[in-house]
């Protein structure tokens, strides 16, 4: 026998007015599951969440529960013995957030709050070179549109207990993940403390890239040079982190931002940190050195005409 609980924990009730808050959009799903005689049910959006997860790691082995005996949400979520990445949570804007990532919320008739399985599974382009960085020496690795894999490429390189890395959200529609990366005992803690400053208080409908950031970090924002730097492969940003500066992962963008950033940096190419000392910096001053010979030897000729 089906037992009968208020309007204010029922998981029905609950879910339907969740996926109205959803503006009851088609890829919202509502599954109903029922716990031996309780009835749960699980909302999560097609497309963003991994169904396969869903069937094998949560449906499964709530179907199998015979007997319902649980105190709490926590003691339900701890039967997926293959999932163990969960949260139970009681603040609805939260459980919104959250399926709007791509994780799945189960609620359980008499309980109050809800719990949330992280099943999120983005499709994302392969770790490749980026175009607009080809080397000759040093790794072919490029970041791509997953900050959580572009996070890794780091980590996999800077295995230090001193790497900082500090979580935001910017956007009022889209609540994009942004990552504020730096060596706590090397960054210039005033230069970090203005990042997040400066990120704290952007208030934009949505961040697509990484450059919406960059325009809200400049300090002269007329200036006609560059004042943010900018890179697609981790072997780059991770030496740049060494150096001292920081780094701005955005979620969805490629792009890592770079603060601060220095004029001399646009005469730098990604092969000279594989290269000799001397030849590289060789390069760089004939580089500096026909930017300067580009910009005044045509006034030079006009002059002596």
């Amino acid at each position: 026998m089906i037992k009968k609980v208020s309007d204010r924990l029922n998981s029905e009730l609950r879910a339907n007015n969740l996926k109205g808050i959803l503006n009851d959009n088609t890829d919202v799903v509502i599954r109903n599951i029922f716990l031996a005689d309780i009835k749960s049910c699980l909302v999560f959006i097609d497309g963003l969440s991994d169904l396969e997860q869903i069937n094998l790691n949560i449906i499964n082995p709530l179907k199998k529960i015979t007997k319902f005996d649980f105190k709490n949400l926590k003691q339900i979520a701890d039967l997926n013995a293959n999932f163990c990445n969960f949260e139970v949570v009681e603040d609805l804007k939260t459980m919104q957030l959250n399926i709007l990532k791509g994780q799945a919320v189960l609620f359980v008739d008499g309980f109050k709050g809800a719990i949330c399985f992280n099943v999120i599974k983005y499709e994302s382009r392969g770790i490749v070179e980026p175009p607009s960085s080809t080397v000759i020496n040093g790794p072919r690795e490029g970041f791509n549109e997953s900050i959580k894999t572009n996070i890794s490429l780091i980590r996999k390189r800077l295995a230090s207990t001193s790497l900082k890395i500090e979580d935001m959200q910017v956007g009022l529609r889209t609540n994009t993940a942004i990552k504020i990366v730096y060596f706590d005992d090397l960054a210039d803690k005033s230069v970090v403390e203005q990042v997040k400053n400066k990120i704290s208080k952007i208030k934009i409908d949505g961040i697509i890239d990484s450059y919406y950031i960059s325009k809200f970090l400049e300090k002269y924002p007329n200036s006609m040079f560059r004042q943010i730097g900018s890179c697609e492969k981790p072997d780059i940003v991770c030496a740049k982190l060494l150096e001292g500066r920081v780094a701005i992962f955005v979620d969805g963008s490629p792009i890592v931002l770079t603060v601060p950033f220095v004029f001399i940096e646009d005469f730098q190419s990604a092969n000279d940190y594989y290269s000799d000392a001397y030849r590289a910096s060789f390069l760089r001053i004939l580089r500096l050195f026909a930017f300067c010979v580009s910009i005044y030897l045509p006034g030079m000729y006009m002059a002596l005409q």
